[in-house]
């Protein structure tokens, strides 16, 4: 794992048991693509009694990206190609001006292909701002028309 995905996952608050999971599943990923992770992102959410929850990673590599759903108990990994056209983007926050983060911020950005797959991201506290990075890194080009192919 990149010293920066290390540091994105301390800043966060993960603990090494979960770390552990996200560098097995890195490695999955490596066999299938055949190419090392850019970016990784934890789709996270306060429940009802504000506990943070973990559902979602999220995998860059230079070609696809990986969506493996409900990581910490599952090796469910659905790949798409890096630059797939994305029709409409609806972006919601809560306490977050998409700048000023705070513990009660939130975030919660769904793409929507032209097959109509939903491609949410969101997360809470200081991950908002990990993933506004990854929003205007992947999620933007994609909406442009030159994704299109």
């Amino acid at each position: 794992m990149e010293e920066t995905m290390a540091q994105y996952l301390k800043s966060i608050g993960i603990t090494e048991i979960v770390e552990k999971r996200v560098n097995e599943l890195l490695t999955q990923v490596e066999t299938l693509t055949k190419e090392k992770a850019v970016d990784i992102l934890i789709i996270d959410y306060v429940n009802e009694e504000g506990m943070k929850n973990y559902e979602d990673l999220r995998v860059w590599t230079d070609n696809y990206k990986l969506y493996i759903s409900n990581f910490l108990t599952e090796s469910i990994i659905i790949m798409s190609p890096i630059n797939e056209y994305l029709s409409a983007v609806k972006i919601s926050a809560k306490d977050f001006d998409f700048i000023t983060l705070s513990t009660a911020s939130r975030i919660f950005i769904e793409g929507k292909t032209i097959f109509d797959k939903i491609v949410p991201l969101k997360g809470s506290g200081i991950n908002c701002k990990y993933i506004m990075q990854m929003f205007h890194k992947y999620i933007v080009p994609c909406v442009r028309s030159e994704a299109r192919r």
